[in-house]
């Protein structure tokens, strides 16, 4: 036959036709039409997919000729034939062939119509009882009648869930119940009160109701039900109501199992029990001495089967013969005559169904060319036959018992070495021998590699397994008895049976052995004493009854071959680990058992992966595999099962680590880890609860391979932001190198922000090393980290090492947000305190992130991430913001720090990439909105009616393009609390340590005048401008209400902000206060890091990342002081001109300068709300200096406003020389705005409205920049270039008169 041709099907479609052929001459037309077409529809597909010789089409053909000839003629043959037959018959012959439907309808899914054939065979049978009194006859009616009813009976359950489902699909539909997510194995059955039974597997101890599989875990035995190319599903209590009866023989859909060479060469044929044995039974007394092996290489297999069959019979308890079904209603396995059994085995980490047919290999003489029992009985076979199915078919590579007890029967392998240095050979014979005539366990050994020579002569067979049957001890003497699983060959030293000296009479009769009588037949049982074991024997396996054992968990789970390096010497931390948690009250003993699942049969044959479990102390993931060091270190062994045995003595509860491992990982393994206990416990996975990951890639090289002396400083480093306030962060950190090369980690602190509780409690996080230098990948890992702002320095032992690394981070979030910040950008902080003229003590803080790079990613680093969403949603080239309370003065305080900031709000902000003026209005209206929501600020109505759209230079010089649009808003009535500060602190990578501490909201919202803003924009430091980079700057500026002019005036941070500095931002690059010491001579508590002059100015500067003091400066000069102010340097006021009843005004600005060296450039910008209704025509600017007209003005720009949409906008740009004066006029209706609804922008009676919202730009020298940022010359440099913005505000009274000086603010 060809190579596609399935010899089994052909086989069953031709016994069907036989069957036909067969009614059709016993004039049983009926039966024989069913069975001609079956037998024809058999042939017809088995020729369509061509596994049937083609020739067979005729005869197919033939029979579907036949049965339509029978269906035409069938009511005239049916009358002939029964002519001749009684009543009786008749009745039986139509009984029979109702059952036969019935059976093809039952194996059909379809139990009401098989039901209801069911019962019209068993009333025709009753009836014709009722009509003969020949015995024989009734007998044979009654038994089809009862063979009817447990038919019938066997199918009530099914055809009530068809009629409720039929009941059910007339309902409307429902969602679906996600059943699979329940399903129970028979090792998840939640456990029963008292004494575990023998045979039912203990139950699990976690504290779970309902205990089921994980999704993950069915997902895991669905892989591994696919063994060889075949699936074997878990077996499921439904699968105890499988259907055994068919109308036709049964056949495996699967085939015949491969054969080895050795059987094939010795072939007959495929035959069933019934073709060639006489009362073939499954069972009838079981006997180990009956089992012989033939030509299949399973030994191991068969001594495990003999050695449960001895354990069955010694102690009556079923093992083996129970996983055979079909069974009686006393559980034992019966012979099926339709051919179909049913085998559950262990594998891959549950018990699985196994189907098989009952057709055997068979030679020449009709003997079995597999494993059988010598008694005609077929258990041995059909066990054999469903284990080698799984295994890939009879040319079986091999296994050991241990693998093959634990398929069997399901208990605890355990692999005993007897050559090794651990081997305890007193200890293991004493263990063995109680527990083995305990009934806790069973035996198995086997030899190693032996020469021929010493085999033969010592009867032994080398690389084979023998089951041990007993064990004695006796007269001094440790003896085994032991069989050869091929019946014949034995051993030949001491104690065999031609050994007549140390067969004495009274060991003959403790032991029941007559030596005479085995040297009659080789059966290969023998003696042997425990010291030749150990002599030519390699290896014990033992497997454990798991009722030992009260509690028992197993977790179905995998490991993937990407996961983590290939080989775990250096870390463990991608290795599947478990917590695991005894609760014991005394000693108990815990076993943990390791299966990997195996699915191909090279896999098996050759097996690669070498795999155990580590157990460590604490319950904790472990990153380093020695660190801390394993209570038990496992040997990686290349079995699928690996057995950790632990004794766990102190009380509990104890927390231990389960650490799955491999010697080296080729693919994704499944597997089962099991833990049976004496004591309760609780087996949870250890969840890797870190769930942001960040990766960065970089290198020693040059100067940065700083090594672990004194060059350690060099090496890269890295800087960690934990956000928020909490101790309860935990992070890791590990740290990937050359593994030729020793490495480690430093984590130091460097902004610990300590929460209260923390504080309480006198924890302080100051610094965290890895501590030893390990090669190739070190790790670090921090519970309970405060947020803050933290450095890390990855080295090599040896400096000049040079090479990549990888450096990762896994944070665990607790509510919390967390950004990894690697360095590249740069952070600083500066606080600044001057004297103002008037005498007032002025602070101004100054916050800088530079070189942040252009191409702005999600992973920010000190830049906060929330500027990074608002450049790409909103397209913005520079932002700013600024909230101020109270007016600056610049008669009595000079002019203003940078960047100025006038009362209330004001945003601007430059646009990219926009189609048109109304795509910019719709990024603005937006961006307004999300900047009102993260300061907890009312600016939703900036827009449109105070927004203009021109006012401020971009800051940076990196913009060559004019395709940008500027929006400029302001809202002179926003109020500033503590509200705006919080959001605004949280741009900061230092919030609670540094110089930000000394912001204090109750100090700072009692103050003349306080600001605080932001402004970020991209920066270049060259003219080139190829690397442009983002700067952030945010600055806050007081004014306080007290003045340095008292005697003996002791300054102090505690004094000025009322509270000291907590902590030092390390995190900063640089850190300084600067005292601008001018009309004073103050002391200091310690000496200045630097001093610079300036003029008459002197700037005095501390590193407060090395200070701890804060009393830095003191006033101690008891001279008068000079109270007199020197006058401006340049000054705008305002003044209003007209009678209060005229119904409009004129609004004038004045520019003044003092003397100076030349002329400086400015921009003057003015907002005009739409409801005071300006007169183009009136405007108008013009420069005198030193008493003479000039020129002044290079360009003006003028936007006139529209009424609720917009207001008017003014721009100038001009010339301001040395001792002039510039004025800036123009005349505006005021009637309009008396005519405004209550609650619109009608102006207070009481206080009046700012109406008028403008800023002065002057772009001027270094000296004078200094001057009014309070910093020295040297030190802003980097700027880039130096500009004054000096705000105002014009305020429009309601009842005051028009003509009046209004001072600009």
């Amino acid at each position: 036959m060809g190579d596609g041709i399935d010899e089994v099907a052909c086989r069953d479609a031709t016994k069907i036709a036989q069957k036909a052929i067969a009614y059709d001459n016993g004039q049983r037309y009926e039966e024989a039409v069913y069975f001609y077409t079956e037998a024809a529809n058999r042939m017809i597909d088995l020729l369509s997919q061509r596994k049937m010789v083609a020739i067979m089409k005729k005869t197919a053909m033939e029979y579907i000729e036949r049965a339509e000839f029978l269906k035409r003629e069938l009511p005239r043959l049916v009358a002939s034939s029964q002519a001749s037959r009684s009543p009786v018959q008749i009745s039986l012959e139509k009984a029979e062939f109702c059952m036969i439907k019935a059976l093809d309808l039952d194996e059909k899914r379809k139990p009401s119509e098989a039901k209801s054939l069911y019962e019209e065979a068993i009333h025709l049978c009753l009836e014709a009882v009722k009509m003969t009194g020949d015995r024989g006859m009734q007998e044979k009616l009654t038994e089809l009648a009862k063979r009817g009813l447990e038919k019938a009976e066997a199918l009530v359950d099914q055809v009530r869930a068809e009629e409720e489902m039929e009941m059910l699909n007339k309902l409307p539909s429902v969602p679906d119940n996600d059943e699979v997510a329940n399903l129970r194995l028979d090792d998840r059955i939640p456990p029963a009160c008292g004494k575990p039974s023998f045979s039912a597997p203990p139950s699990p101890a976690v504290s779970k109701k309902g205990e089921g599989l994980t999704k993950q875990e069915i997902a895991v035995l669905g892989v591994t039900s696919k063994i060889n190319g075949r699936s074997y599903v878990p077996f499921l209590n439904v699968d105890l109501k499988e259907k055994f009866s068919f109308p036709f023989p049964f056949t495996d859909k699967d085939g015949y199992l491969s054969l080895t060479e050795k059987q094939k060469k010795r072939l007959k044929g495929w035959m069933r029990p019934s073709e060639f044995m006489e009362d073939p039974a499954i069972i009838r007394q079981i006997d180990s001495g009956t089992i012989k092996q033939t030509v299949v290489s399973d030994c191991s297999f068969v001594s495990s089967l003999t050695i449960a069959a001895r354990y069955e019979r010694r102690f009556g308890k079923q093992l083996v013969t129970s996983i055979i079904y079909p069974q009686n209603s006393s559980g034992q396995p019966i012979f099926n005559s339709d051919g179909k059994y049913m085998v559950k085995l262990h594998i891959n980490g549950v018990w699985r169904k196994i189907i098989i047919d009952d057709y055997l290999p068979v030679d020449e003489r009709m003997g079995l060319l597999c494993s059988h029992s010598q008694t005609n009985e077929l258990w041995v076979t059909l066990l054999e036959k469903a284990y080698l199915k799984v295994m890939g078919g009879y040319d079986f590579p091999g296994s050991n018992s241990n693998i093959d007890l634990h398929a069997l029967t399901g208990w605890i392998p355990e692999r005993i070495a007897i050559k090794g240095e651990k081997f305890e050979a007193d200890k293991i014979f004493d263990k063995l021998l109680t527990r083995f005539h305990s009934g806790d366990c069973i035996i198995t050994l086997a030899t190693g590699k032996i020469p021929d020579e010493e085999a033969k002569r010592a009867g032994l067979v080398d690389c084979h397994a023998y089951a041990l049957l007993d064990l004695r001890k006796l007269d001094g003497k440790r003896l085994l008895m032991v069989k050869n699983p091929w019946t014949h060959l034995r051993w030949k030293g001491r104690f065999s049976e031609n050994d007549k000296e140390n067969w004495t009479p009274e060991r003959r009769k403790a032991l029941d052995y007559d030596p005479d009588a085995a040297q009659e037949k080789d059966d290969g049982v023998f003696w042997i004493e425990y010291e030749s074991v150990i002599h030519f024997f390699d290896v014990f396996y033992v497997n454990w009854n798991p009722a030992l054992f009260p509690f028992t968990y197993g977790i179905h789970n995998f490991w993937n071959n990407t996961s983590g390096p290939v080989k775990d010497l250096y870390t463990v931390a991608a290795n599947p680990q478990y917590r695991l948690e005894v609760n014991n009250k005394g000693p108990a003993a815990v076993w943990i058992l390791l299966t990997r699942h195996i699915t191909d049969l090279a896999d098996f044959a050759e097996n690669k992966e070498y795999i155990t479990v580590l157990v460590y102390k604490g319950g904790k993931k472990v990153y380093l595999p020695f660190d801390p060091k394993p209570l038990y270190d496992g040997t990686r062994i290349n079995s699928p099962h690996y057995l950790c045995q632990m004794v766990v003595t102190e009380p509990g509860p104890n927390e231990f680590t389960l650490l799955v491992a491999q010697y080296e990982k080729t693919k994704t393994i499944y597997y089962t880890l099991r833990v049976y206990s004496s004591a309760q416990f609780h087996l949870l996975p250890i969840v890797d609860h870190y769930t942001v990951k960040k990766k960065e890639t970089g290198e020693w090289k040059g100067k940065t391979a700083g090594g672990h002396r004194e060059t350690f400083d060099d090496n890269p480093l890295y800087h960690l932001s934990l956000e928020e306030c909490s101790d309860e962060h935990s992070i890791l950190i590990d740290l990937r190198g050359p593994k030729e090369y020793s490495i480690a980690l430093q984590d130091i602190a460097l902004a610990v922000i300590c929460p209260v509780s923390f504080v309480r409690e006198g924890k302080e996080f100051y610094q965290k090393e890895t501590g030893l230098y390990r090669s190739g990948y070190t790790v670090m890992t921090i519970d309970k980290m405060p947020a803050g702002t933290y450095s890390i320095r990855p080295s090599t032992f040896i400096t000049g090492q040079e090479g990549p690394f990888i450096l990762g981070m896994l944070p665990l979030l607790i509510l919390l947000s967390l950004s990894l910040l690697i360095r590249a950008d740069t952070f600083t902080e500066q606080l600044s305190v001057s004297r103002l003229p008037s005498g007032n003590l002025a602070a101004r803080f100054h916050f800088e992130i530079n070189d942040v790079p252009k191409q702005l990613s999600d992973h920010t680093y000190f830049f906060p991430l929330i500027f990074t969403e608002l450049v790409k949603k909103y397209s913005l080239s520079e932002l700013s913001l600024t909230l101020a309370q109270g007016n600056w003065q610049h008669a009595r305080w000079g002019l203003p720090p940078q960047p100025s900031a006038p009362q209330g709000a004001t945003i601007g902000a430059w646009f990219e990439g926009a189609k048109n003026e109304s795509q910019v209005d719709h990024r603005w209206h937006h961006l307004v909105n999300a900047l009102n929501g993260l300061f907890c600020t009312s600016l939703s109505s900036m827009h449109p009616i105070f927004t203009s759209s021109i006012g401020e230079n971009p800051k940076g010089i990196y913009w060559k393009s004019e395709e940008r649009s500027l929006r400029y808003g302001v809202m002179a009535e926003e109020t500033v609390c503590t509200e705006n500060l919080t959001p605004w602190r949280k741009l900061l990578p230092c919030k609670k340590s540094g110089l930000v501490t000394l912001l204090n909201p109750l100090r700072m919202y009692n103050s003349l005048y306080h600001s605080i803003g932001f402004n970020f924009f991209l920066h270049c430091d060259n003219k080139k401008c190829l690397n442009p980079t983002w700067k952030l700057s945010l600055d806050a500026t007081v004014v306080f209400d007290f003045k340095a002019t008292d005697q003996s005036l002791g300054f102090s941070f505690e004094r000025f902000f009322g509270r000291s500095m907590e902590g030092k931002c390390l995190v900063a690059d640089k850190s300084t206060f600067i005292y601008n010491d001018d009309y004073y001579t103050p002391s200091f508590e310690r000496v200045a890091n630097t001093t610079t002059k300036e003029g008459d100015r002197t700037f005095h500067a501390f590193d407060m990342k090395t200070s701890s003091n804060n009393e830095i400066v003191r006033y101690s000069s008891s001279r008068d002081i000079d109270t007199r102010l020197p006058p401006p340097s340049i000054e705008v006021d305002a003044a209003m001109l007209g009678s209060e009843a005229s119904l409009s005004g004129t609004l004038e600005y004045g520019i003044y300068r003092g003397s100076g060296q030349s002329p400086l450039s400015a921009s003057f910008f003015l907002v005009v709300p739409w409801y005071a209704q300006l007169q183009y025509a009136s405007l108008n600017m013009k420069c005198r200096s030193k008493g003479k007209e000039y020129s002044g003005v290079k360009s003006k720009y003028f936007i006139p406003s529209i009424s609720r949409k917009r207001p008017a906008s003014i721009y100038y740009e001009f010339i301001l020389r040395p001792d002039s004066k510039c004025t800036v006029s123009f005349k505006f209706t005021r009637a309009f705005m008396n005519m405004l609804p209550v609650g619109e922008v009608k102006p207070l009676t009481s206080k009046g409205k700012k109406i008028f919202r403008g800023f002065l730009y002057i772009i001027m020298g270094l000296s004078v920049y200094a001057e009014m940022n309070q910093v020295s010359p040297a030190q802003i440099m980097r700027y880039g270039r130096a500009a004054v913005k000096i705000v105002f505000n014009a305020t429009v009274e309601a009842v005051a008169p028009l003509s009046h000086q209004i001072t600009g603010q």
